[in-house]
């Protein structure tokens, strides 16, 4: 008798665990799905399923317009890239090179004017083939007039093991951006 009614204890237990854990999935179902204005748990799973049909219905309208349209994105993409080859996306205005600490340490400042986008990455580019080690780098808009004028401040490390002046570093920076 005593293992019946410990048996029957277990599953009386067991009850109200599940209600709270299917209250709590309720709760948050009506935390996500909009336009919910009954909370009984019929009404939140009817809403929680007419929204759920009306995002895959959705989706599949959007994933058939994007398969109707390869061809002209595909074009966009190649004119994008064909246009970004053709044309520089910055002007270097002035290079400050300075030498700091070691015989291979400086500071490279390089104020540039931004002619399209990934000027800054262009600019980073640069400073890496030019085998500089970067210990750090940052950008700033040094005017608010001229808001597409960057400056980058990189400090550097020449990586050969051979003394480089000032000017040789400035030099070896330029060639990277013919006029």
């Amino acid at each position: 008798m005593s293992s019946a009614s410990s048996n029957n204890n277990c599953s009386s237990n067991s009850f109200p665990d599940d209600d709270e854990e299917l209250n709590e999935q309720l709760r948050t179902l009506l935390s996500l799905v909009p336009d919910v204005a009954q909370t009984d748990p019929i009404s939140i799973l009817e809403k929680t399923r007419d929204y759920l049909r009306r995002i895959h219905e959705e989706t599949e309208r959007l994933e058939q317009e994007i398969r109707s349209q390869p061809h002209h994105l595909e074009n966009l993409n190649q004119r994008s890239i064909a246009n970004s080859s053709s044309r520089r996306q910055l002007q270097i205005l002035r290079v400050e090179t300075d030498k700091i600490g070691g015989k291979r340490e400086f500071v490279v400042k390089i104020l540039w004017k931004r002619l399209g986008p990934g000027a800054a990455a262009e600019v980073q580019r640069a400073i890496e083939f030019c085998h500089l080690n970067v210990k750090s780098s940052s950008i700033l808009v040094p005017s608010f007039l001229h808001p597409d004028e960057m400056q980058t401040t990189a400090f550097v490390k020449v990586k050969k093991k051979k003394n480089m002046t000032e000017k040789e570093l400035c030099d070896l920076f330029l060639s990277r951006f013919p006029s």
